[in-house]
C-alpha cells in the first residue's frame, strides 16, 4: 500500500491498477490449487485466468511465469507423459454429453450476433473453435479429479472465457507485433539488445517510480542480506535453491518474468510493470523476515512505513508538498532522480496539471445527451482537436461507456496521420479544440489556428461556440455545435452518394455551393475532392466574390424536406454565368454553372439574322475566342428577337458534333433558363439568352461543329430555320466550328 505507483494508478483511468488485482487473484488461486490436486480451486483459478486474459493481454505476461513453476513442481507433465504412453481411454459417453453441453454456450454467444462474427476475421470459424473449446472444457470437468484432469479443466475454461475476444479480434497478434517488437512499426522502433539502457528501462522505472530510490536502495540491501544469511544457513547456494517452495519460486517467476519480456519488446512504458509489485512486495517483506536481528527487522519495518506514510502524504496533498519537496538527484551510472517517487504518473490527485479545473468531460458529455434528446437523434458524435495529458479521448471513452451509450467521439489529433483533418470535423455535431496540444501535427495545427484566428466561412457558417473552458493553467478549450441538422429520419444517403460522385467529377479551381445549410455537414464530411465548398445563404457580394473567371460552379440543392432554401444562389448564377447542366440525384438537385475567361456579352460579337418558325430570329450570337478543354465550360450568349406574336413556350437546344456527327455535348433549356419564355417576348425586344456546354473529360483535341436551334418541349419538334438570305437549312443553324485542345 505504500509503493507510489499502487495508489497513483488508482487515480488514473489506466487498466493497470484492475490488472494488478486480477493478476494477484490469479496467482493466489493458482497456488490454492497444491499443484492442482484440489478442484475447486483449480476452477476459480481458470475462472480467474479467463478473466484476467479479458482485462489486458499483457496479464499473460506475468502470469505465464507462476503457471510454468506450478506444473513443473507438481509433476504434472511426467504423469501427462505416462498417460499419453498408457494409449489413454476416450470416455465415449462423456465425450458426447460434452459435445452437447458445450454446444449451448458457443452458440448464445454467436446465434445472436451472425452477422457482427461474419465481419470478424475467422468469420463463421468462430463458432465451430468456441463449440471445441467449450466442449473440451466439459469433458476434462466430467473425469474424476485428478491433478492432470483438474489442470486441463482450468487451463481451457480461462482459454474459453478469454476466446471471447481473443478470436473473435485475433488481428490483436498484429497490434503485439507492432507494438511489442517494431514489426512494421510507423515510429521506426527498434529493439536495441546492443545497448545496456534496454536492460535498466524497467529497473530505473522501478527504482524511480514504482518504489522511491530510498524503498529501492533498501530492498536491494535487505535482500542481499537476506540470500546471504539464508544461504549461509542452507550450508550452500545449491541447498538453499533446493529448499526454496514452490510459492517462492512462483513470486520470483512472478516478477521475473515481467520483467524479462517486457524488456526484451520495444514496449518501453513505465507503467506496464506495475502488476508486478504485489510479488515485489511479498519478496521484500519474506526478506525482511529472514533478517537475523530482531530489532533490526522491526526498526527497518517502523522505518519503511513511516517513509512510505510520509511519501504517500507529500505525493497526495498539496500542502504537504510544499512543505517538504522532494528534491532532484543525478546519481552517476543511475541518471536523474528523486528522494521520492517522481515521473510521469506520480502526480499530485487535485493540483497542478490534475487540478480538477481541467474535468470538463462531463460537461461536454451532458450538453451533447441534451442535445441529442432534443433533437430525436439516436447517436450524437465530437471531433477532438485537443489532445493533453487530462482531456483526451480516452476519458471521453470511459465516461460514454459507463454512462452515455448513445454519443461518440473521435481524436483527429493523429501523430502518425499528416493528412488535414478540417472536413472530417463535419462529420459530427460537435468539434471540441484547443490551441495548444500534445503531438499535433503542422496539418491538424494549421486547422485549430484556422478557426481560431477566424473560422473559414464553411465552419462559421455551420457551427456556433456553445461552451468556452478556461483551464488552470490559462488555457482555454472550446466547444462548437452544428447550428443546422438534418430531420433525424432524413435519408443522409442522398447527401453522401452525391459528395462521393463529385468527389471524382470536380477539379482544382471548382467551386460547390450547398443549399440548404442542412445539408452542408454530411456532404463535406463525405466529399474528398479539390473543389471548394460553401454554405448557403449566400449574399450577392459574396457570390460575386465566389465566383471567378475560368470557373465551374456546382450547385446543390436539397429538396423541401431538408429543409428551406435561403437566398436566391440560382437566380444569381442564372443571372450572371452559364448553366450547363441541370440533373436529379436521388431527391436532389445538381447545376453546374461555367464563367468564361472574360465578362459575358451584352450585345452579339456576330450577326446572324437566321429564322426559326418565321417567329423567331437568332440575330447573333457571342462564343468567346479561346481554347477549350476536356472539362471546360464553354460559354455562348445567344440573341434572340421576336419576329411575330409567339404562341408557344419553346425550348433551346445547343448541341456539338464530332467529325462522323456523333453528339459530344448539349444543353436544352428554356430562354434564359425558364426566366424568358418565348410567349412572353416583346416586339423589338433583344431577348438575352446564356449557354454554357460542358465538354466530356475524356473529349480528344479536334474541330466540333456547333449547331442551334429550338424545339416544342411536348411533341420534341423541331422549328425550320431559314438562314439571313432566306434559305431554308433544314431543323438546325450551324454556328461554325469550336477547335478543342488537349488536356
Amino acid at each position: 500500500a505504500i509503493f507510489p505507483m499502487f495508489y497513483s494508478m488508482s487515480r488514473y483511468f489506466y487498466l493497470e491498477y484492475g490488472l494488478l488485482a486480477m493478476v494477484a487473484l490469479t496467482v493466489y488461486l493458482l497456488l490454492t490449487t497444491d499443484g492442482f490436486r484440489r478442484r475447486g480451486p483449480s476452477l476459480l483459478f481458470g475462472l480467474s485466468l479467463g478473466l484476467a486474459l479479458l482485462t489486458k493481454r499483457t496479464s499473460a505476461v506475468f502470469i505465464a511465469g507462476p503457471i510454468m513453476v506450478v506444473v513443473l513442481a507438481s509433476g504434472l507433465l511426467p504423469a501427462l507423459w505416462q498417460r499419453l504412453k498408457q494409449r489413454p481411454r476416450l470416455y465415449w459417453k462423456r465425450a458426447l454429453i460434452a459435445v452437447v453441453i458445450g454446444f449451448v454456450p458457443a452458440a448464445l454467444w454467436y446465434w445472436p450476433n451472425q452477422e457482427a462474427v461474419r465481419a470478424l476475421i475467422l468469420g463463421d470459424a468462430l463458432f465451430f473453435l468456441w463449440w471445441a473449446l467449450a466442449g473440451l472444457t466439459i469433458y476434462w470437468l466430467l473425469l474424476p479429479a485428478a491433478p492432470w484432469s483438474n489442470a486441463l479443466a482450468a487451463l481451457f475454461l480461462g482459454a474459453s472465457i478469454a476466446s471471447s475476444w481473443y478470436l473473435a479480434r485475433v488481428e490483436f497478434l498484429q497490434r503485439v507485433a507492432v507494438y511489442g517488437y517494431g514489426v512494421g512499426d510507423p515510429r521506426g522502433r527498434e529493439l536495441r539488445l546492443d545497448n545496456v539502457n534496454t536492460y535498466l528501462y524497467y529497473l530505473r522505472k522501478l527504482g524511480n517510480e514504482h518504489l522511491s530510490l530510498f524503498l529501492f536502495a533498501v530492498f536491494v540491501t535487505v535482500l542481499i542480506i537476506a540470500l546471504f544469511v539464508y544461504v549461509r544457513r542452507q550450508g550452500s547456494l545449491g541447498a538453499a535453491l533446493r529448499r526454496l517452495r514452490p510459492e517462492g519460486w512462483a513470486m520470483l517467476a512472478w516478477v521475473g518474468g515481467g520483467y524479462v519480456v517486457l524488456t526484451l519488446s520495444i514496449y518501453q512504458e513505465t507503467r506496464a510493470l506495475t502488476p508486478v509489485l504485489p510479488a515485489v512486495a511479498l519478496i521484500f517483506g519474506a526478506a525482511l523476515l529472514k533478517l537475523p536481528w530482531r530489532r533490526l527487522r522491526w526498526g527497518l519495518l517502523a522505518l519503511i512505513l513511516l517513509f512510505g506514510a510520509v511519501q504517500f502524504l507529500v505525493l497526495s496533498y498539496e500542502p504537504v508538498n510544499r512543505l517538504l519537496p522532494p528534491r532532484q538527484l543525478d546519481l552517476p551510472g543511475w541518471g536523474r532522480s528523486s528522494t521520492l517517487a517522481q515521473g510521469v504518473y506520480i502526480q499530485l490527485p487535485d493540483e497542478g496539471v490534475t487540478d480538477s479545473g481541467y474535468w470538463i468531460e462531463p460537461d461536454v458529455l451532458e450538453r451533447m445527451e441534451d442535445y441529442r434528446q432534443a433533437e430525436g437523434q439516436e447517436v450524437v458524435s465530437a471531433a477532438l482537436l485537443v489532445n493533453t495529458s487530462q482531456i483526451n479521448a480516452g476519458p471521453f471513452n470511459y465516461l460514454i461507456l459507463t454512462q452515455y451509450p448513445h454519443l461518440r467521439v473521435e481524436s483527429l489529433i493523429r501523430r502518425f496521420d499528416d493528412t488535414s483533418p478540417y472536413r472530417r470535423l463535419f462529420g459530427h455535431e460537435y468539434v471540441l479544440l484547443k490551441r495548444q496540444n500534445s503531438s499535433a501535427n503542422p496539418a491538424q495545427q494549421v486547422v485549430i489556428d484556422a478557426i481560431l484566428d477566424g473560422p473559414p466561412q464553411l465552419f462559421q457558417r455551420l457551427f456556433q461556440l456553445e461552451a468556452s473552458y478556461s483551464l488552470p493553467d490559462g488555457g482555454t478549450v472550446y466547444l462548437y455545435r452544428q447550428r443546422c441538422r438534418l430531420p433525424a429520419d432524413y435519408p443522409i444517403e442522398y447527401i453522401t452518394r452525391l459528395a462521393e460522385d463529385l468527389s471524382d467529377r470536380t477539379r482544382q479551381g471548382d467551386a460547390i455551393l450547398l443549399t440548404p445549410p442542412q445539408i452542408a455537414a454530411p456532404f463535406v464530411a463525405h466529399y474528398d475532392g479539390p473543389a471548394e465548398l460553401y454554405a448557403a445563404p449566400f449574399s450577392e457580394e459574396e457570390m460575386a466574390e465566389i465566383a471567378a473567371p475560368g470557373q465551374r460552379i456546382f450547385l446543390v440543392v436539397g429538396d423541401a424536406q431538408a429543409g428551406p432554401v435561403p437566398g436566391s444562389a440560382q437566380a444569381w448564377l442564372d443571372e450572371h454565368t452559364f448553366r450547363a447542366v441541370h440533373e436529379w440525384s436521388d431527391s436532389l438537385q445538381l447545376l453546374i454553372y461555367g464563367l468564361p475567361a472574360e465578362p459575358a456579352a451584352t450585345s452579339p460579337s456576330v450577326v446572324v439574322g437566321a429564322v426559326l418558325g418565321d417567329q423567331v430570329e437568332l440575330a447573333g450570337y457571342d462564343l468567346p475566342a479561346q481554347a477549350y478543354g476536356p472539362g471546360d465550360i464553354v460559354p455562348l450568349t445567344l440573341f434572340w428577337q421576336r419576329r411575330a406574336a409567339v404562341d408557344e413556350d419553346y425550348k433551346v437546344f445547343v448541341h456539338l458534333l464530332d467529325g462522323q456527327g456523333g453528339l459530344v455535348a448539349q444543353t436544352d433549356s428554356a430562354p434564359a433558363n425558364g426566366a424568358r419564355p418565348t410567349s412572353q417576348w416583346a416586339a423589338d425586344e433583344l431577348v438575352l439568352d446564356r449557354h454554357g456546354l460542358l465538354l466530356p473529360e475524356s473529349l480528344p483535341p479536334a474541330g466540333y461543329e456547333l449547331l442551334v436551334g429550338m424545339y416544342h418541349p411536348a411533341t420534341g419538334e423541331r422549328l425550320a430555320v431559314q438562314d439571313a438570305a432566306g434559305q431554308a437549312v433544314g431543323d438546325s443553324l450551324h454556328l461554325g466550328f469550336l477547335r478543342t485542345r488537349g488536356p
